[in-house]
This record gives C-alpha cells, structure tokens and sequence, in this order.
C-alpha cells in the first residue's frame, strides 16, 4: 500500500547504511502475514460491505493483495537499496483502483492504509533495533513511509472525490431523465396530460405573459395563453379496420405534423387517445390562435402513408383564449375542449374559437361543469 506516485520512492539511500538497511528490509518481507493480519484487524467488521458473496470475497482477496504487495515492495526497496518499478507500481496501483471502487466508504480504505502504515512503523522500529541501527536511519525510514503513505491517501481522496462527483452528476442526469418521462408521452415523445398541466399551470400563473424562451412574439397584455385542442376525425376507424400499429404509426407521423406547425416557445401535449393540445404560451394578436389551429387542420387534412397505406384522416379543433390573467388550467382545458366538440358536430374539419374569463373566486377551477361526453368518431 505505497503510493503509485514515484517522487517518495526513488529518494537515494547514503552510503554505509545498506549494513543495517538489508536485515531490516528482509525481517519486513519475513513479517508479511504480520502486516497483513494488522490490516484485516482494523477493517473487519468495521464498515459494510455488499452482499453479494462473490463481490465481499473479490474486496477481501484484493485488500489482503495491496497490504501484501505494498509491503513487498517496501521490503524491497530496502534490503536492495533501489525503487520498485514502474510496472511493480502500476500493479499496486491498480490493485488500489479497483479496491477504492468496489470496497464501499472511502474510510474502509483508509483505514486500512493507516493500519498498513502503523504495522510498517513499528516493524521498522522493532527490526532497527534488533539490527543496532542508528536512530536517525530507522527515522528516515519512517519518515519515508509516512511520506509514500501520505501521497497515497491524497491520491485515494482525489479518487472518491472524482467518484463522488461522477456519481452525483449520473444521480442528477437520471433524475433529470426520470422526470422528462413522467412528462413525456412514450408514443409521440410529446408531453403526456401531467405535463401538460404543469406547462399550463405556468402559463396561467404568468397571464400569457410566457417565461422569455425562443423567439415567440410578445402577447397582448391583459390576454392570457391560449389553447387549441384538437381531435383526430376517423381515428377510431383506422384503429378498427388497420389495428393499433397502424393507428400508432399514423398517430406520431400526425403529432409530428402538429409539432412542424407551432411556433417556437408553443408547446405540444397528448391529451389522451387521439387528442393533442397546443399551449400558446404568447398571444400576439387575437387571430394568431385561429390561424394556428387552420394551419394544423391543414396539416392533420393531408394523406398520410403507414406501412404503404395511404390514410385519410383529419382533424377538428376547439380554440380558447383566456381573457386575462387568473384562468385555471382545468377552465380552459374544458373550453377548448367543448369547442372542439362543437366543432366536429358541425361535421369536422373545422375549429370553434370560444374565450374564457376567470371563475369566480368561489369556484376557482370551475370544477361544477362536466366534460362533454365523447363522440363517436
């Protein structure tokens, strides 16, 4: 357990000293077990270690190997005077690496370096004195250990600390991710119903004013954001004649049609089924919905080909705009989706333009008018 770095172990030994240095540096590869019995002392039962059986015996062979090779080297260097090489510290080092990684806390493996060093310090000076070594050379000795001891230990801080923040940032990006596909509609990649409440719970909070993302232009102050709710026209009939692929199919390749169709900064959902919902976040001027919900019936209108067949399908579309701020999300979603039912009771392909003021404060969400019930297209 000496460290990698090769500054500490390539430190010159003075002449007249390899007479004690030899027998010391022998007794300390003849006391192998020794150090590393120190080091299974000080970590048994100490810190937890995964369940596995195959992985805890993988972390105790590589802990006994780094103890065991560490004082080899040491013992080494000192009966033969010159440094372990690269290889032989490479060898440490990625014994080390590994055992860093899988042993759990970072204080297990400090400990066990601690212990490590502890049983080098007092060998040296047991064997010192056994040998009539000088005092100051069993010192130095120590010292050198310490010195090769404390550049491993920074090197092991800067490994967990690199681990650490790996870890945290994976955390964070699987968080991040985890979050995207609550919101997110597995089929079209749009955002679900949760998503879209929460887009136009924003929006409303903020009256239309928008959160400065993209390019939209600014809305007309006083007006909130505006919806345009939209119902595929002979859906079902192509999911009872093709099936759900092909339905499926069509359903993305028209979602994607709607997508092209928004501005910047506007926001797409699937509502459910066949229903898709535009959020304007800005309202720049009162015919800007109409004409977007013209444009995406224009689109939805066009032929689209699944699997080589050429489906008609189309679209029928309930605009609302809230009339300032303080609408509630479920108000305008309940607007645009009347109107939208409006509109496909005048035979589809067409849109219903309809606008929303705020409740009353007694009734906030308008939660006392049920949802029309849904036709049969």
């Amino acid at each position: 357990m000496v460290s990698e770095a090769s500054g500490p172990v390539e430190v010159a030994f003075g002449p007249g000293t390899a007479q004690w240095r030899e027998p010391i540096g022998a007794a300390v590869l003849a006391r192998l077990d020794e150090v590393v019995r120190a080091v299974a002392e000080a970590t048994d039962g100490r810190d937890p270690l995964p369940l596995d059986p195959e992985v805890r015996a993988t972390i105790q062979a590589d802990q006994e190997r780094s103890a065991r090779l560490g004082a080899v080297l040491f013992g080494r260097w000192l009966a033969e005077g010159r440094p372990p090489s690269r290889e032989d510290l490479g060898e440490l080092g990625q014994v080390g690496r590994r055992l860093a990684k899988v042993a759990g806390p970072v204080t297990r493996v400090v400990r066990a370096n601690l212990a490590w060093l502890a049983c080098i310090r007092r060998l040296l000076q047991e064997e010192g004195a056994q040998v009539g070594a000088p005092a100051e050379l069993v010192d130095s000795l120590v010292a050198c250990a310490e010195q090769s001891m404390g550049a491993s230990l920074v090197r092991i801080a800067r490994q967990f600390d690199e681990q650490l923040r790996q870890s945290e940032e994976q955390l964070a990006a699987k968080e991040q991710d985890l979050a995207r596909q609550a919101r997110q509609d597995p089929l079209t990649g749009v955002l679900n119903r949760l998503g879209l409440y929460e887009e136009l719970a924003r929006c409303c909070a903020l009256g239309g004013a928008g959160e400065g993302q993209g390019r939209a232009p600014q809305g007309i102050r006083g007006l909130g954001p505006a919806l345009v709710f939209v119902d595929l026209d002979g859906f079902k009939a192509v999911n009872d004649a093709q099936g759900h692929r092909v339905g499926d199919a069509a359903l993305v390749a028209l979602t994607r049609r709607v997508s092209g169709a928004v501005r910047h900064g506007d926001v797409v959902a699937r509502y459910g089924g066949d229903e898709l919902v535009v959020v304007c976040r800005r309202v720049p001027h009162l015919g800007w919905p109409c004409q977007l919900a013209a444009r995406i019936l224009c689109q939805l209108a066009k032929p689209v080909e699944v699997e080589g067949l050429e489906l008609q399908l189309g679209g029928s579309a309930g605009v609302a705009i809230a009339l300032g701020p303080g609408c509630h999300p479920d108000q305008l979603l309940r607007a645009a989706d009347a109107a939208m039912y409006r509109a496909k009771a005048k035979g589809g392909g067409q849109f219903v333009l309809t606008f929303v003021a705020p409740e009353p404060a007694d009734d906030p969400a308008g939660l006392a008018r049920p949802r029309p019930a849904p036709s049969a297209t």
